[in-house]
């Protein structure tokens, strides 16, 4: 069996961040990295610019094999971890191989949730995580005439945008009663599905989920709904959110939550030397202190970097206290997810400004703010950042921030 003094578990940019600030803080250690994917990391925020023809395919890498080699991190491409005995320091990999460590970062990610109804392996059914994924949209969509999404989340969105970039119809499929329930109160989203009616999106259907996906010879011929409804399409784009594979964790001893691994502010699991990272890690968010997964680039990239430095130099090690930042553009309209807008209990208080096309909606938590959800209001985010971290109480905070044009910049520096 081979051993390694550090051994990560993830190929993505958690787990790559967490290879290469090991190598920085221990420069003499045997680093291994075993990843699911045969190429090296990859931008997954650029594959939809890739796909709609913005950058080329390699502009999407982001290091190569021999970057790797310089490092002396050792990579098993291709192979993924099938067992981890904790205990014996040791994982098993599907391959056959077992490799034995000293220090173990889980940095798996997380992979899209499946679409368990009759003819979800259809032909045009289409999931949106890997360049394998993003290579197949590419080959297909000149042939589509008429497509369906199905989701309330930032992939089903990311759908939206290619399909409308290319000219194809797109009807969207939502379980709640209007798009990103949880995100925007019922102004909010009203306001956001009717720009996406004058970009080409519709019908939204509402309060309903897939049953059936009818196909022709193997392919996608049209969808059916709970509901009655059935629309015709050539192409369903698949956006549900993500689960967390842990299977291979049974049995090992760390601590699984109801979001993924359990670990604690210094991203160390319960087993000592084995650290998460990611979107596998569950982690007490700072502003609530609830438990919960964060899913997005600069949490992997933050997260992974953390828990490399961490692993390697226990005597230095930081807590994490990154508040999670997610934004896109699409549709020519910006929309910023930050913090936690999940915690029980607390208020919401939303802004609509119909006439500057401006939305914001804003999560309290014990009289602070922890969370906001922002349409085109991007020169609000660092002074919102600026309120969560400061965990100061607003005082008002309902009547000030439900004013659209309220001075956030001026409330942040007080």
């Amino acid at each position: 069996m081979e051993k390694f003094d550090y051994l990560v578990a993830g190929g993505g940019v958690a787990g790559v961040s967490a290879a290469e600030e090991i190598r920085k803080q221990d420069p003499a250690a045997r680093i291994a990295l075993v990843s699911g994917e045969q190429q090296p990391l990859y931008s997954r925020v650029l594959l939809p610019h890739y796909v709609k023809g913005l950058v080329r395919r390699d502009a999407v890498f982001l290091r190569t094999v021999e970057r790797y080699a310089a490092a002396g991190i050792t990579v098993l491409a291709g192979d993924w971890a099938v067992r981890l005995d904790a205990a014996g320091r040791t994982l098993h990999l599907k391959s056959g191989a077992a490799l034995v460590f000293e220090k173990f970062v889980i940095a798996t990610g997380g992979t899209p949730l499946p679409l368990m109804i009759p003819g979800a392996q259809a032909e045009g059914v289409s999931r949106f995580q890997t360049i394998q994924d993003a290579d197949a949209m590419v080959a297909r969509l000149p042939t589509v005439k008429r497509a369906a999404v199905v989701g309330s989340s930032f992939i089903a969105l990311e759908y939206l945008a290619i399909l409308c970039k290319f000219g194809i119809p797109a009807a969207l499929v939502v379980r709640g009663p209007h798009v990103f329930n949880g995100f925007l109160d019922p102004d909010g989203a009203a306001f956001l599905e009717a720009h996406f009616r004058k970009q080409g999106v519709g019908p939204i259907v509402r309060n309903d989920r897939l049953v059936a996906i009818e196909s022709h010879a193997g392919a996608v011929r049209a969808i059916r709904t709970e509901r009655g409804e059935r629309i015709e399409a050539d192409f369903v784009g698949v956006g549900i959110g993500l689960g967390r594979d842990t299977a291979w964790l049974l049995d090992s001893g760390v601590a699984i939550g109801t979001a993924g691994v359990r670990a604690d502010a210094y991203l160390e699991t319960n087993v000592p030397g084995v650290f998460a990272a990611g979107d596998a890690a569950e982690l007490v968010d700072p502003l609530t202190g609830r438990s919960r997964a964060f899913g997005n680039w600069s949490h992997a990239t933050l997260s992974g970097k953390l828990a490399g430095h961490n692993a390697a130099r226990p005597d230095q090690k930081s807590a994490y206290d990154h508040i999670s930042v997610y934004s896109i553009q699409h549709f020519g309209y910006s929309i910023a997810v930050l913090g936690d807008t999940g915690a029980p209990g607390g208020a919401a208080i939303a802004a609509l400004d119909r006439d500057t096309e401006r939305y914001g909606r804003f999560f309290l938590h014990e009289g602070r703010l922890v969370g906001a959800v922002l349409i085109n209001r991007n020169k609000d985010q660092a002074a919102l950042v600026a309120l969560m971290k400061s965990r100061q109480p607003i005082a008002n905070a309902e009547e000030f921030l439900a004013r659209p044009n309220a001075d956030l910049a001026a409330l942040a520096a007080a």
